[in-house]
Order: C-alpha cells, then structure tokens, then sequence
C-alpha cells in the first residue's frame, strides 16, 4: 500500500479503515518516502475521536518512535495522552513512554527543559483517580528515574504509592518501580530500597509479594546482604501462592550470576520444573537455560537438563529441549553431550526430536572430531522421521562454515530437496540459500559474490513456495532487495515493493505484532545497505555479514511465531519482560566494564542497543575481537580460557548468548587490565620520585642517572609491550593523577635549562655543539603524550650523562 492509500486511511469515516491505517504504519513508518506526512498521519490517530483507534496510534507511536523525525512532539503528545480519557488509552501510553524513553537524547541541552514536564506529568500521572492506571504510572516512574531531573523527587512519591493507605494494585505498581528505579538511586538510597524490598517480601498481600519477587530480580545485585536475599527468594520460591512463585522463579534466573551458593540455586530451580502449576515449571526451565552459563559443575547441569526432556510432563521436557541449543554453547567436553543430542532424536515426542536437531546445530562448532559430527549428520539426514530430516537439513545450513566436507554437504542438501516431505525440501532450499550467502561472503571476486547471492535469492524463493511458513520468506525478500540494490541499481520504489510484499506475508502470522517489528527492522537494514552502492567491495562484504547473522535470526524469530503451541512458547519468552531485561542487564554489564577497560572498548559498547540488531552485532563482533586482542596482556592460566570464550562467537545464533559470552570475558579481562594501570601508575610515580630526589651535584649523579634511564625504558618497554594506547594512557592518569604529565613535563622544562646551562659553561667542542643542537631539539618536540614527555627525559638524562664525562674529562690533571 502507498502512501497516498494510507492517507486516505487516516481521513476515512470508517474506524475499521482508521486502525488499518495505524497498524500499516506501525509496520510501515521506516521505510515510507515522507516521514513528515506519516507523522503528521499518526498525530491525527493519536487525537482521533474513537478511543481504540488513539489506542492503536499510541502502539505505532510506541514502535516506531526512534525513527520518527521530530521526537520532541512525539514525546509530548504522549505525555497529553496521560490525561486521556480512556483508561485503556492512559495504560498503553504508559507503556509507550517506557518504551520509548530508550532513545530519547538526554544528553542534548535542548531537552532539559522537556524532560522539566516530563516529571511534572508522570507525578500527575501518578495521581490518576483509576487504580488500574495509577498502578501503570508507578512502574513507569520506576523505569523513568533515570532521566527525570529531580531524582529524590520520584522516589518520594514512589514510596507515596507504596504506603499502606495505597489500593494494593498500586502498591504492586510500586513495588516494582522501586525494583526498576534502584540502579539509578544514588548510594544513599540504594540500602534503603533494597531494605524496603525485603520488608515487602515478607507482606501478607499476595500480591505484594509478588511483587516484591520482580522487585528482587531487578534490585538483587545492589543487596548488601546478598544471603538475607538469596533467603528472601527461596522463600517466595516456596510460597503458596502461585504468583508469587512464578514471579519467585524468574527473579531467582535473573539474579543467579550474584547468587554465591550457586549449587543451592540450581537445586532450587531443578525443584521448581516440579511445581504443581504451569506457569512456574515453564519459567523455572527458561531460568535453568539463562543460568546455565554461571554453573560450576556444568558436566551435571548438562544431565539434569537431559533428564528433563524426559520429563512425565510434556511442557517441561519440550521446553528442556528447546532450550539445549542455547546451553551446549556452553559445554567444554562435548562428546558426550553430543551422543546425548543423537539419542534424542529417536526420543517418542516430536518436539524433543526438533529441539534435540536444533542443539545439534548449535554443537558442531565445539566438537573436537569434527569428522566423526559430520558422519553422525549425514547417518541422520537418512533418518525414517521427517522432524529429523528437516532439523538436520536445517543443522547443515547453520554449521555449512565449519564442515570438513562443504561438496558433498552441498550434494546431501540437493538430494534433500528431492525428499517426500514438503518440510524437509523446505529447509533443505533455505539451507542452500545459506550456504550460497556464506560462499558470497567469502569470495575476493564481485562477480563471484553476486552470482552467489543471486542463486540464494532462487533457493530462498523455492523454500518459500514450499511451505507458507517457511523460514525463508524473510531472508528472500531481503537478500532479493539487497541484491537489487547493491549490484542492479535498484530504485527506490522497486525495493519497497519488495518489502510491501514481505510485509504481506507477516500479515498471514499468528504472531502478527512480533513480526511486523522484524519487517521493521528489514527496511532498516535495507535503507543502510543503500549507502553502500559506491563503497568498497570489502565493506560490502564486511557489511553483508552482518545482514546475513540479522536476517537469520528475524527468519528464526518468523519460524517460532508460526509453530502451533507449546513450540510457540520460544517466541513468549523471547518476548517476555524480565527475560529482555537481562539481557539489557548483561548489556548494563559490558557498558561498565568497558569504561573501566578502555576508551575503544567504550566506543563500540554505546552502540549496544536491542532497538537495532544489525548494530548490535557489528559492535559485540569489535568488542569481542578487541577483547580477544587483549589477551595477549593476560597471565598464562586466563589467556586460554579468555580465548576460547570468543572463539568462533560470531557463529552464535542466540543473541543473550554472544553478549554473556562477551561480558564473561571482560570480567576475566578487568582485573588485569586494573592490574596493569596500577602497575603504569607506579612506574610513573617512580620516575617522577627518581627526577625529584636527584641531585646533579652529588657524587653518585652519574649512577642516578643511569638508574632513572633504566626505570624509563622499563616503563617504556612495558608499556609498549602491553599494547597500551595513548588514549588508554591519558585515561589512566585522568582517573588516578590528572596532573602527572604536566609535573613531568615542568620537570622536563627545567631538566633542559639546566643541561643547557651546563653545556653551555663547558669549553666548546664538537661534542658539546651536538649536544646544544639535540638541546634545541628536544625544546622545539613539544611532546605532550606521556611516552613522549618520558622518552624525552630518558634522553635528557643521557645528555646528562655525557656531559658529566665531557666535565670530568676536560678538567686539568
């Protein structure tokens, strides 16, 4: 549909037409030629007299608010929105500005003043005469705190909306907006909040305890005393409300890398895939899976999640087996964990079969026989079941890189697309069309690159028409628009009809709202691919890639929204609340740490944000091989380690995984590198003492002198050795003494004057002439970087030195 159509949407009289018009648009925004008239277009919705088409406009404004050109408007028209009259308007506007707050650019003077109302209206807000939005309010301040002005302010009226003479459905609000709040909570109210949330643990509500459980998710690593709050879990984890377990559960995943008795943690989530209710078995699976990775014994974790996929209930063992393919990352010893995955595919139920398949794909890359793997795979794709046809068909195209035979895995994936089975030729075309991309990726040649990706285009568009839910109907009209527009010159409306006709397709899904977000993203990747026309083959190339690892997963994301319950269960939790927030914790994590590593580091983990998984990837690929860089700096028993969390990571399918495996890393890496600075510090420290206590006059002048020489070439050498940068070195001393280099470079000032003058007061010969010329020299260098200022002191120093001989030498015998 074009733009004109959607207009004529907007002004209909219909209100079925006007909330076709916002989701259109929702869906659409991005890759519309006028912005400025699809904006002006959903204003109108957002004012719209029916109260569901303002609530439809309020989602489209939520969805595509990063890309809207005037944010400021936008982000007041939702603030007004608070006061509309409608209540289920009024609760979606609350989760509108929750979401949408991620990109609004604090840091720009020029929203101080908004973000000024922004407080005043979410304190109204929180005033709201219906319980059911106050309650949306309060977890809205919570989320809020970190970029209202008046930070004290907020928390105040937090704790208001958690006082007794509160309706209990606010103080459940505000319950968890306390949990959100406190990362953003000065020091001082930190303690407070995490005591607050240990009394509200202990109410006789159910529901603020429950509440007090997602508080506890959220707050649990700013506990001072993380035992009485690992107590507080496995309390609520036993409570006989269901709730309140089910809240209990997930917190417990959430704070498990914090927990110190991991072994007592584990145990208690393994009890918890027992519970009598669903909800709570179902969450205590998906804790196990985000858990896996801070295990100690993970030989035994790997059999408990074994057992469970023969579980006598069909729900915990589906999701155990779903849920493999994200654990055996993990596993250092894999022969075993691999036959393990091979008997589950002859399991009874069909979904541990395709679990067991999908995990099988996600091994290969660790297996040390690589040869022994790929034999199991082909036995497999000979496999009586089609499940296990079509996983394995699927597993090749996923691990196509790391095969020791790619010809005859090509030869086995064309033998599969003559197979019986619709769904195994399904995933045996979009696995060549996968394969055929990497061969595109690989390739030095242009002609070579674009004769892959257009026989990819073919296979993807043959998966396509052989089943409606083919994975593949997202990566064809990507990498068909890709390739239109890289090597065929594609004009713009020839490429937004490609996306009109993927957007046609999401129209089909069961998961509509999901997917309409992943087609979203497709017109943004797309839109960036247009600026590579006139660049370099080699950035093509570079940039390919990583369409390549976004597209797979939107494809992925398509495939388990479509899949019939309880399969469609994945794409709940990926979705779920608590589950991206850990990731956004985990991102939290590698922000910090690289701050504290180094200013490339920081550099690359600002661009880390859920909102555009392309960019996600590019910067945990640079971070990742920056941090594998840094291993050289670490002692023998963390190099290995360190290495091999990072090894092959850009073959990681899951995104919560990569950024662990990335944060765990840097968590080897930071003491080290703290180490190290330590180590700068007092090197330099020892120079500048050296310099200070050195007496020219003095008899052992000449000795001190050669010592300092020897400690600057030290410090130079280490320095140099250990690959710090300039930058890295200016950061040091701006966190630990800001005002060394321009100590040192005082003393380096008077150490020239005074060699100088000593020079000068010697009889005149040709080596003194050479050394007022190196003199003059070292004045007009004007280093300011440290190595600089220090070599030049070492060279002083020698100067020094020789004119102590020159003095000795020409006085008469």
């Amino acid at each position: 549909m074009d733009q004109s159509e959607i207009h004529t949407l907007v002004l209909s009289g219909k209100e079925r037409d006007r909330k076709k018009a916002a989701r259109i648009i929702e869906s659409s925004f991005q890759y519309l030629p006028n912005k400025d008239l699809v904006w002006q277009d959903l204003r109108n919705l957002t004012q719209d007299h029916d109260w569901l088409v303002r609530k439809y406009a309020v989602n489209a404004l939520m969805v595509v608010f990063c890309d809207i050109p005037d944010k400021k408007q936008a982000w007041c028209d939702l603030l007004e929105l608070t006061q509309d009259e409608n209540i289920s308007v009024k609760s979606q506007t609350a989760l509108a500005l929750r979401v949408a707050a991620s990109c609004l650019p604090r840091e720009d003077d020029t929203w101080q003043d908004i973000l000024k109302l922004t407080q005043e209206a979410l304190l109204k807000f929180a005033m709201d005469i219906d319980i059911s939005v106050k309650r949306d309010a309060a977890i809205l301040l919570g989320s809020a705190i970190f970029y209202v002005p008046d930070k004290d302010l907020v928390y105040r009226n937090l704790q208001r909306l958690l006082s007794n003479e509160q309706d209990i459905w606010v103080r459940n609000g505000a319950a968890i907006g306390l949990g959100l709040a406190i990362q953003h909570l000065g020091i001082e109210y930190k303690a407070e909040t995490c005591q607050i949330i240990h009394e509200l643990s202990k109410e006789k509500e159910e529901l603020i305890r429950a509440a007090a459980a997602t508080a506890l998710g959220h707050a649990f690593q700013y506990f001072p005393d993380r035992i009485q709050a690992s107590e507080d879990l496995y309390r609520l984890i036993q409570d006989e409300n269901d709730r309140v377990r089910w809240m209990a559960t997930e917190a417990l995943g959430l704070s498990f890398f914090y927990i110190s008795d991991k072994v007592q943690a584990w145990r208690i989530l393994l009890e918890r895939t027992q519970d009598w209710f669903l909800g709570v078995r179902r969450y205590a699976i998906d804790a196990l899976k985000s858990s896996f990775p801070y295990v100690i014994d993970k030989k035994k974790a790997w059999k408990d999640f074994s057992r469970l996929t023969n579980d006598k209930d069909e729900f915990v063992r589906r999701d155990a087996a779903f849920a493999l393919k994200h654990i055996v990352v993990w596993v250092s010893e894999m022969d075993e964990p691999w036959m393990d995955l091979i008997m589950l595919t002859q399991h009874a139920d069909p979904f541990v079969k395709r679990g067991a398949t999908d995990a099988l794909g996600s091994s290969f890359i660790h297996m040390s026989d690589n040869e022994k793997a790929w034999k199991d795979l082909r036995a497999l794709t000979r496999d009586d079941n089609n499940i296990v046809r079509a996983g394995i068909a699927g597993a090749i195209g996923s691990v196509f890189s790391q095969l020791p035979d790619r010809n005859l895995a090509w030869s086995e994936l064309n033998r599969l697309t003559d197979d019986d089975d619709s769904y195994v030729r399904m995933y045996a075309y979009y696995s060549l069309g996968r394969a055929s991309v990497l061969k595109a990726i690989e390739t030095d040649d242009r002609d070579t690159t674009k004769k892959e990706l257009e026989a990819a285009v073919v296979f993807f568009e043959r998966s396509s028409q052989e089943s409606a839910h083919s994975p593949a109907r997202f990566c064809n009209p990507f990498y068909r628009s890709y390739f239109a527009i890289i090597f065929q010159g594609a004009k713009e409306d020839e490429v937004q009809r490609y996306l009109a006709e993927a957007n046609a397709a999401v129209g089909r899904s069961e998961s509509k709202d999901e997917l309409l977000k992943a087609i979203a993203n497709l017109a943004q990747a797309l839109q960036e691919s247009q600026r590579l026309k006139d660049r370099p083959f080699h950035e093509i190339v570079s940039e390919l890639n990583a369409y390549r690892w976004y597209c797979e997963k939107a494809a992925e994301h398509m495939a388990a929204a479509e899949d019939k319950a309880p399969v469609a269960v994945r794409l709940m939790k990926k979705c779920n609340p608590l589950l991206e927030q850990q990731i956004q914790t985990t991102i939290a994590e590698i922000q910090v740490k690289a701050r504290l590593i180094g200013p490339e580091i920081e550099r690359e983990a600002r661009g880390l944000s859920l909102g555009n998984p392309v960019k996600v990837y590019q910067c945990s690929m640079r971070i990742a091989s920056t941090v594998r860089a840094l291993c050289k700096r670490l002692p023998e028993e963390l190099r290995k380690s360190t290495h091999d969390i990072l090894v092959d990571i850009e073959k990681d399918e899951d995104l919560s995984v990569v950024l662990g495996k990335i944060e765990l890393a840097m968590a080897y890496t930071l003491p080290v590198i703290e180490a190290e600075r330590s180590e700068v510090l007092g090197r330099l420290k020892n120079i500048e003492f050296s310099m200070a206590k050195l007496s020219l006059s003095s008899g052992s002048a000449r000795q001190d002198l050669f010592e300092l020489k020897t400690i600057i070439e030290n410090f130079r050498d280490r320095t140099e050795a250990r690959g710090f940068s300039m930058e890295e070195l200016s950061e040091i001393l701006q966190e630990r003494d800001n005002t060394m280099v321009e100590r040192l470079e005082k003393m380096k000032e008077s150490w020239l004057s005074s060699v100088e003058e000593m020079a000068q007061s010697l009889p005149s010969c040709e080596d003194t002439d050479e050394i007022l010329e190196e003199i003059q020299g070292l004045r007009q260098s004007r280093k300011r970087d440290l190595l600089g200022i220090t070599g030049d002191i070492s060279s002083i120093a020698g100067l020094f030195v020789g004119l102590i001989g020159l003095a000795v030498n020409s006085k008469p015998a």
